[in-house]
């Protein structure tokens, strides 16, 4: 358990600050890879050959997917670390509002965070052993002890969350070693030995950074929530609103106009389509059987959210008509619904408004997938921007059953997969 004079004399900037080194380290482990990997190719397109050229760049591989799995251990480190710092801050926002609350009412909050009920005036001191009876403790008193409460169970639950990751990704750590990878029999091996990390350590602590941030948001009643929102600066609010829109639009406590505003004014319901995302990424009871249904998903989250429907599928050449058709249904979907480059000819067609840059994504985007130069005409995956954190960008998809997952740390791998597949976001907007 935080106590309160561990998290009074916190410095989360510090967290900050290792979490970014972390980064760095990841970045030129990874750089440090793809240099290995450019000097072999050097090598054996020349002359080089033979036995002493084969055990070589057998040694030379293992070298290189070692270097690539500290890179992939190394971010995911960073990542916990920077979710210890925003879950603390939040927490140090919250204790500052007890603070200052304490302050304005002359309560007098001692060293391990309980209320000095000797300060208080006769009437205010309800938590007294045996107050008179009839006596309620003042309000305000009562406001200041769940606001500790609360600020001290959000450090507790990230410093918690923050060691039980860091102890795994240590032992994790212990198998980033050349001679467990030289056990690897071949390539395929090799491979599977780094997407060991990959698919354990990347995915979990992009998620648990935002279980961090989530597990800061008090569940208490409406008179706390509202308190707690209050207390904290507009940038931790602004942040929480791209990390958090889905709990925070449906939390009771929140002002209704902030909630307004996660929703949007357009007619399409950004919390909707975010919380569908969240709930149903491993909904199979929505898939078409023997298809590939991400676009499917997507097209369900919209529908969730309030996009209008436009078409029916017994209209002549309906389906085939992206552009202008975008349906569900009784036995036939139009392309637009169940095809990837046709939903994004239907949204771009239709008042949507595409994001050039994936930094300034926000909760209820589309994300697709191009090939190559990443046209539209390559387009051929799509998912939901459920979460932005510091620019991060999370995506909920169906096929490959991905919750929350960063793009950042995501990207490498995709295009290790299937070569160069820029990221395409579209805002979308009723017609």
């Amino acid at each position: 358990m935080v106590t309160f004079g561990q998290l009074a004399s916190a410095k989360p900037g510090l967290w900050s600050s290792a979490a970014e080194d972390w980064t760095v380290l990841s970045r030129n482990l990874t750089t440090a890879a793809d240099d290995l990997a450019t000097e072999v190719q050097h090598m054996t397109a020349g002359t080089w050959g033979g036995a002493a050229a084969q055990a070589a760049n057998r040694q030379i591989q293992v070298a290189y997917y070692t270097l690539l799995a500290g890179g992939v251990v190394t971010s995911a480190v960073a990542e916990i670390v920077r979710g210890l710092f925003h879950a603390v801050t939040l927490a140090q926002e919250t204790l500052q509002e007890a603070r200052e609350l304490a302050g304005r009412n002359n309560i007098l909050i001692g060293a391990d965070g309980s209320v000095r009920l000797d300060s208080l005036p006769p009437l205010a001191r309800g938590a007294q052993p045996s107050p008179p009876l009839g006596v309620l403790p003042d309000p305000k008193v009562q406001q200041v002890t769940q606001l500790i409460a609360e600020a001290l169970r959000e450090a507790t639950q990230a410093d918690r969350t923050a060691q039980a990751a860091l102890e795994r990704l240590a032992a994790d750590s212990r198998n980033v070693d050349c001679k467990i990878a030289a056990r690897a029999k071949d390539a395929k091996e090799l491979k599977e030995y780094l997407g060991g990390f990959k698919d354990i350590d990347v995915n979990d602590a992009s998620r648990l950074e935002l279980q961090m941030i989530l597990g800061s948001i008090p569940k208490g009643p409406p008179a706390l929530v509202n308190q707690w929102w209050a207390g904290l600066s507009p940038e931790e609010q602004d942040r929480l609103k791209l990390a958090a829109p889905g709990v925070l639009g449906t939390l009771n406590g929140i002002p209704s106009g902030v909630q307004a505003e996660l929703r949007g004014s357009d007619g399409i319901d950004r919390v909707k389509l975010v919380n569908y995302a969240l709930g149903n990424w491993g909904n199979s009871g929505i898939d078409v059987k023997g298809q590939d249904n991400c676009t499917n998903f997507v097209s369900h989250a919209l529908l969730a959210a309030g996009l209008h429907e436009k078409g029916h599928e017994t209209e002549f050449w309906g389906r085939s008509d992206s552009d202008h058709k975008w349906y569900q249904g009784s036995t036939n979907n139009s392309y637009s619904w169940a095809g990837s480059r046709e939903l994004n000819d239907f949204l771009t067609s239709n008042n949507s408004q595409p994001v050039p840059d994936p930094a300034d994504a926000k909760p209820g985007d589309i994300i697709f997938w191009g090939r190559g130069d990443g046209s539209p005409s390559t387009i051929h995956h799509a998912a939901v921007v459920t979460a932005v954190v510091d620019g991060h960008v999370y995506y909920t998809q169906h096929s490959g059953s991905a919750q929350n997952a960063d793009l950042d740390l995501r990207q490498p791998t995709i295009e290790r997969t299937d070569g160069p597949s820029p990221p395409i976001i579209v805002r979308p907007h009723q017609d």
